[in-house]
């Protein structure tokens, strides 16, 4: 005799896909809810921790470790590679807090978002950063200096494609893990620094649109292309 039981198979079902009982200990509200903001709360830290380690090994132009600069465009339009420039002379950095508008993230989730604040930092010079999340994705776009060459010798990421294209780009692909990773990040070596488009999936069940256990990549793939085109020219490898 089969002794499974249909409401063993409900219990290991989320909170939100069980009907509302009317009888016994009344009409409880479903625990889902807390559930998606612990682990939205997790995926925010996570995603810090991710954006941290984008920005590890930003450098200068002769390989040193970068300082706090204010940069200036003109002096990089002498140059055909503002790379090729001390970093004070370089373009100033993108900055996606000031150069990506909201609905532009919002029509690239398509959901309404919330500004992160703990993925937000500005550190003109070194580091732009700026993050928005739902209630089952953080997308965050981070701007350094931080070279090419140096990510394909940091151990900190795992580099999934060197040449991915994106719309009309090609991109760095990296994950934060090889197996089953959470994060998927685009990286484009622009005339304002490396500018990195990553997606977080937040939910135990990685739920994405209505559908569980969601690819982050194929996410990312899915909700990039209005970001990209914001993304400023070049691909200085």
């Amino acid at each position: 005799m089969n002794s499974h039981h249909p409401d063993a198979a409900a219990a290991e079902l989320p909170g939100r896909d069980l009907p509302k009982k009317s009888a016994g200990r009344g009409n409880r509200r479903a625990p889902w809810p807390v559930v998606q903001v612990v682990g939205r709360s997790r995926g925010v830290a996570a995603a810090v921790v991710t954006v941290g380690m984008i920005a590890t090994g930003c450098g200068s132009a002769d390989g040193g470790e970068g300082t706090p600069t204010t940069t200036s465009a003109p002096a990089a339009e002498e140059s055909g590679n503002p790379w090729d420039l001390p970093v004070e002379q370089r373009p100033a950095l993108f900055d996606p807090c000031a150069d990506v508008p909201t609905d532009a993230v919002e029509r690239a989730v398509g959901a309404p978002i919330r500004k992160e604040a703990r993925l937000t930092k500005s550190d003109p010079g070194n580091l732009q950063t700026c993050g928005w999340s739902t209630d089952e994705l953080i997308v965050d776009l981070v701007a350094t200096w931080k070279s090419h060459a140096d990510y394909l010798v940091d151990p900190t990421g795992v580099i999934a494609s060197e040449r991915y294209p994106v719309e009309d780009r090609i991109a760095l692909r990296l994950l934060d893990r090889e197996d089953d990773p959470n994060t998927c990040r685009y990286l484009f070596f622009t005339e304002r620094g490396t500018v990195a488009i990553s997606a977080s999936l937040t939910t135990t069940f990685k739920t994405f649109r209505g559908k569980r256990f969601a690819d982050v990549c194929e996410v990312l793939h899915e909700v990039s292309s209005p970001l990209v085109q914001i993304v400023p020219p070049g691909d200085f490898r």
